[in-house]
C-alpha cells in the first residue's frame, strides 16, 4: 500500500463516531448499492510522540514498571484513531458501527521508546464472505518517522454482521462444533470495578506532535 491520505493531526475518536453515525444515517436515506470494493489508499500520520505521562499511567494501570520502552498493548490503542479513520472513509464498504471484533495479530519487531518520532499507517484489506456477514482486516504500523523502519504491526479482523455484499460468497465448508475445553489458568487477576473507565480514560489521548 503506497498511496496514502496524510492527516495533519491525529484523528479524534469521539468525531470518528459521529462521523461513523452521521454516514451510517446517510446510507439508510440515500439507499444507494453497496460498494464492493476497498479504498485504494492507506491513511497516514507523521511525526507522532507517545505521550509519556499517558505511557506511564497505562504502565501502572496493567501493574508493570513504567519504562523507557512504549509497550505494544498502548501502540495498539495509539494506532486505533488511524485505523478508525480507514472504516469511516466515503468509499469503505462495511458500517463502523455494529462491528464485531474477531481477533488481534500483533508482531512488534523493535523497541519503540516514548521519545521516537513516529510515523502510524492504516489500511485495509482482505474483504471476504462469512457465514454471518462479511469480514475485512485492518492493518496499522508504526514505523520511524521517515518510513524506512517497520515498528510494529498489528492486523485486526473485523465482521460486519447481517450485511452480504454482493459478489462475495460465504464458506461452503460446513462448521465442525466441538465441546469447549476451558485451558488451565495461568494467572488470576483481581479488578477493580473502574477499571475499564480507567483505561478508556488512559487510551483517549495517547499522543503529543512535535
Amino acid at each position: 500500500m503506497t498511496d496514502a491520505t496524510v492527516l495533519t493531526e491525529m484523528p479524534s475518536l469521539s468525531k470518528l463516531y459521529v462521523n461513523a453515525a452521521a454516514s451510517a444515517a446517510k446510507s439508510r436515506l440515500l439507499r444507494s448499492s453497496p460498494t464492493v470494493a476497498l479504498p485504494p489508499r492507506a491513511v497516514e500520520v507523521r511525526g507522532v510522540r507517545a505521550d509519556l505521562a499517558k505511557v506511564t499511567e497505562f504502565a501502572h494501570l496493567m501493574g508493570e514498571p513504567a519504562r523507557d520502552v512504549v509497550p505494544s498493548g498502548y501502540l495498539h490503542a495509539l494506532a486505533f484513531p488511524v485505523a478508525m479513520s480507514v472504516m469511516v472513509q466515503d468509499d469503505f464498504p462495511l458500517p463502523l458501527l455494529g462491528m464485531i471484533h474477531l481477533r488481534n495479530q500483533v508482531e512488534h519487531l523493535a523497541p519503540v521508546l516514548f521519545t521516537d518520532e513516529l510515523l502510524i499507517r492504516a489500511w485495509a484489506r482482505d474483504l471476504e464472505g462469512h457465514r454471518s456477514g462479511t469480514q475485512v482486516q485492518i492493518v496499522a504500523e508504526v514505523h520511524t518517522v521517515d518510513g524506512t523502519a517497520l515498528l510494529w504491526r498489528g492486523v485486526s479482523t473485523y465482521l460486519a454482521k447481517g450485511v452480504y455484499l454482493p459478489g462475495l460468497d460465504k464458506p461452503t465448508a460446513p462448521v465442525t462444533r466441538v465441546d469447549f475445553v476451558p485451558p488451565t489458568p495461568t494467572a488470576q487477576w483481581k479488578l477493580g470495578v473502574d477499571t475499564g473507565r480507567a483505561y478508556a480514560a488512559v487510551s483517549v489521548t495517547l499522543t503529543r506532535f512535535t
